[in-house]
């Protein structure tokens, strides 16, 4: 699979892990035809080997054909979510304020390794919905340490709050 139809992929997963709601084909095709250079059809086949894969599950009503994301999609929305980045992350949750569906109060786990000042940095985020609960941000040796603590983020991130907060508290 190509590194552009993963994204695509990842990119579904997220704004239905997003949303409250069920969501329509048009406004899954209205959020990643407007990121992204991408065709109808290219999209299309995405949305349809998530269904077939059962990473998202889909139901029509009347004329309508909505879909929503499984425990299956959930899962691989966890290992391989951060393959998204935190600008695709932010345009899904602002296209769904936009237009007015509600956002889920799950958590996100996300982290970014950047180079500012000659330096390298981490900056790992713990959120729920649109609020921060926690942030930290590191200097790190190389950009392969950062990568690597990225990666682990997401699985490790609640017992580090909680080790931070039993410290703290």
């Amino acid at each position: 699979m190509n590194l552009e139809a993963t994204i695509y992929k990842l990119t579904v997963l997220f704004l239905l892990s997003q949303s409250r709601e069920d969501l329509t084909n048009s406004q899954i095709s209205d959020f990643v035809l407007g990121q992204s250079g991408t065709n109808y059809f290219f999209l299309q086949q995405a949305v349809s080997e998530l269904a077939e894969t059962g990473f998202i599950s889909k139901y029509t009503i009347g004329n309508k054909t909505l879909y929503k994301i499984t425990r299956e999609g959930s899962e691989s929305l966890t290992f391989f979510g951060e393959d998204l980045s935190p600008e695709i992350r932010e345009k899904a949750l602002d296209w769904l304020k936009k237009n007015e569906i509600p956002i889920a109060n799950t958590l996100l786990f996300p982290a970014e390794c950047f180079a500012a000042n000659g330096s390298i940095y981490v900056r790992c985020r713990i959120l729920e919905g649109e609020d921060t609960l926690f942030e930290l941000t590191a200097s790190v040796p190389t950009r392969e340490a950062g990568e690597a603590m990225c990666k682990a983020w997401p699985v490790k991130s609640q017992t580090i709050y909680q080790n931070v907060m039993n410290e703290l508290v």
